[in-house]
């Protein structure tokens, strides 16, 4: 079991990886961009994430870590902020190639704004709940820029990639914030029951609320995570192309 987080962790990046070299979009041609993108990504959300981790908004149990650490994080959470902003692109990448005309695109400003609306309205209402409040707060500037910078183009090719992103999204969580995640109720308003955490969660500091075992902040943060990468990523791309 001391190896359940690095099993999640290279799980998450195998398939994706393995097809990053297949004949349809030759993913593997775009690492230098991901790179670039993965360097600020991960680099902004692991310093986010040593701090919580000091300040005990969130940890992890031993139990299921290999044992090696960096900047107070274990190996498999350093290794979470690439596996994960890499299978993400790339299902992004796919998109991009299948999806001529993505179907919410006419949309994307409206749902950015009501996204936006949505953590300004949570940020302002638990500013006593660090997690919420923060990654409401970093959503809300992320997203703030690019409507104020118009670099929305990718933005119909995200939300898709977000939608179906969320079906892994809730396995590969709920096995990181409790290994038995299915035995939970679909809504669970008691977090304090969840057990056989790999990563926990202050439940003071979030809104109290599960998807499962997952902290419903976590489709935020995860929107966040995968808003940056595949931002940066499409920069850089389009960078290199000039």
């Amino acid at each position: 079991m001391k190896y359940a987080y690095l099993i999640i962790d290279l799980a998450v990046i195998s398939m994706p990886l393995l097809a990053s070299f297949g004949s349809i979009i030759r993913f593997y041609k775009t690492w230098p961009a991901l790179l670039k993108s993965l360097a600020i990504t991960g680099g902004f959300f692991i310093i986010w994430d040593a701090i919580f981790t000091e300040i005990g908004v969130w940890g992890f149990n031993e139990q299921y870590l290999s044992g090696p650490e960096l900047w107070g994080l274990p190996l498999e959470e350093i290794l979470f902020f690439i596996c994960v902003p890499y299978a993400c692109t790339f299902t992004y990448a796919v998109f991009r190639k299948v999806v001529v005309n993505p179907p919410l695109e006419p949309f994307n400003k409206l749902i950015t704004l009501l996204i936006l609306a949505l953590c300004l309205v949570l940020a302002a209402f638990n500013t006593d709940k660090l997690y919420t409040f923060y990654t409401c707060l970093f959503t809300a500037i992320f997203l703030a820029w690019i409507i104020y910078s118009r670099k929305t183009a990718y933005l119909g090719w995200f939300y898709i990639t977000y939608g179906v992103i969320l079906v892994p999204f809730i396995i590969t969580n709920g096995l990181l914030t409790g290994l038995d995640f299915w035995k939970y109720p679909l809504f669970l308003t008691d977090p304090a029951i969840v057990s056989d955490q790999i990563v926990w969660y202050n439940n003071e500091h979030n809104l109290g609320i599960r998807i499962f075992s997952i902290p419903v902040d976590d489709l935020i943060y995860s929107l966040l995570l995968q808003g940056m990468s595949i931002y940066f990523y499409d920069f850089f791309l389009r960078s290199e192309k000039k």
